[in-house]
């Protein structure tokens, strides 16, 4: 139950979180870490419904921003 409680406070504020709130207590959220959220996200999804869909286009959409951002930087170098 402590796992779903999380999973829903993160979904009720998924919508609201701005890439400078990414972060943890330990300090950023690495690629690795953004990936293994996003199997969880998955599972919420397939568990509860698509209430938990912003999860996941959240975790998506900042994948997506850092594997771009990786990539132009990388041409580059």
């Amino acid at each position: 139950c402590k796992f779903y409680d999380r999973a829903n406070r993160l979904r009720i504020n998924a919508g609201a979180m701005r890439k400078s709130e990414f972060k943890t207590a330990c300090g950023s959220v690495n690629l690795d870490q953004l990936r293994e959220g996003m199997k969880v996200a998955v599972r919420l999804v397939d568990l509860y419904g698509h209430e938990y869909w912003p999860v996941f286009e959240w975790l998506e959409r900042e994948i997506d921003d850092r594997e771009s951002r990786d990539a132009r930087l990388a041409r580059f170098r």
